[in-house]
């Protein structure tokens, strides 16, 4: 598949998106996307695991994190709120690849895209809120150089 065709796939599975900017530059910027998407639901495919994988990541970090000396008890706190909202995450992300697994043998079409939908909203929600537990005092500041690098 040229690029050109896997970026029109892309661009044509993401505008169904609840973050369809978020999902078209995810997805194009991965060095596998012209190899093996070849429908949407490869696409898909290729979401949850990209998303599956910044989540695992996310979760040493936090671990890591969590262990560092002179944390706030806020701080600390902040971080227990995230490690959960992580394995709910990663949990949402398990249902999506197994409704994934389902596709065609027990929903209509749009019965399917509704549920993914909102499986993976709830995972960017997730993260969000694991952010706004760091979102008072010198917290945010540590949050977002350790996760965004420095941005």
């Amino acid at each position: 598949m040229t690029t050109s065709t896997a970026h029109a796939l892309v661009k044509s599975s993401c505008d169904n998106t609840v973050y369809p900017e978020l999902c078209y530059s995810t997805i194009t910027s991965h060095p596998e996307v012209t190899k093996k998407e070849k429908s949407q639901k490869d696409v898909i495919e290729l979401v949850v695991n990209i998303t599956k994988t910044a989540v695992e990541k996310n979760y040493f970090q936090i671990k890591k994190l969590s262990t560092r000396k002179g944390l706030t008890p806020r701080e600390i706190g902040a971080l227990h709120n995230c490690l959960e909202m992580v394995v709910e995450t990663l949990q949402e992300l398990m249902e999506v690849e197994k409704d994934l697994e389902e596709y065609h043998t027990k929903k209509s079409l749009q019965q399917h895209a509704n549920d993914l939908k909102t499986l993976m909203s709830s995972t960017i929600t997730d993260q969000e809120t694991c952010l706004d537990g760091f979102s008072h005092g010198g917290a945010s500041i540590l949050w977002v150089r350790v996760f965004f690098g420095g941005r």
